[in-house]
């Protein structure tokens, strides 16, 4: 059987405290959760159009089937995405902003 790639590359969580974890889960989905809805809101358009495209084309039809893999990939990592406690990465907004823009 071979080995899982991602085994080994996540850090283990440093905060010790218990629930510590759990609650920067909690708040991490809840921003992922929220800039997705934004991201949705704001191209609800352009999504639209590419899945239109996708339904009639058979060139692009495999874009249906990129959600439902990206989920799988994350569902099969969720042991070892679970021992790691996400933080947030304030200096990375200045790129992200300029990025954006």
């Amino acid at each position: 059987m071979r080995r899982d790639p991602i085994d080994g590359m996540l850090a283990p969580a440093f905060d010790s405290r218990p629930g510590a974890t759990q609650r920067s889960w909690l708040v991490a989905s809840a921003a992922l959760a929220f800039a997705l809805a934004w991201i949705a809101f704001g191209y609800w358009r352009t999504g639209a159009a590419m899945v239109a495209i996708w339904a009639r084309s058979d060139t692009f039809a495999h874009g249906f089937l990129v959600a439902p893999i990206s989920a799988w990939l994350i569902w099969r990592a969720r042991a070892s995405l679970l021992e790691v406690a996400p933080q947030p990465s304030w200096w990375l907004l200045l790129p992200l902003t300029a990025a954006g823009a």
